[in-house]
């Protein structure tokens, strides 16, 4: 699970300009699927699943069905993510 120096990570890139700051949906996103990931692991092992904001768009075997979805919000605010064991791993983010 991602941890408070993950995070603290991700806001010094964007802090000493190497990234764009995160959006309020997309810290949303990355907060839902930290919370649901428990229960994706145990049901979706290998799959991926989309969030806007705190809203689960949906689980795939395909990513690409998934950024489709995310092509209808503004960029920044959508998340898509395998479903796996997290080791501190920076995801990117498909509409940026």
């Amino acid at each position: 699970m991602a941890t408070a120096e993950s995070f603290n990570n991700a806001d010094r890139a964007w802090t000493e300009g190497l990234a764009k700051p995160p959006t309020p949906e997309n810290v949303a996103a990355h907060e839902a699927f930290h919370r649901d990931l428990p229960e994706l692991l145990q049901t979706h092992r290998g799959e991926f699943v989309a969030y806007h904001g705190g809203i689960r768009l949906g689980i795939n075997e395909s990513p690409f069905v998934l950024e489709d979805l995310c092509g209808n919000y503004p960029i920044g605010t959508c998340l898509v993510v395998p479903i796996d064991e997290l080791d501190d791993i920076v995801v990117a983010e498909p509409n940026v």
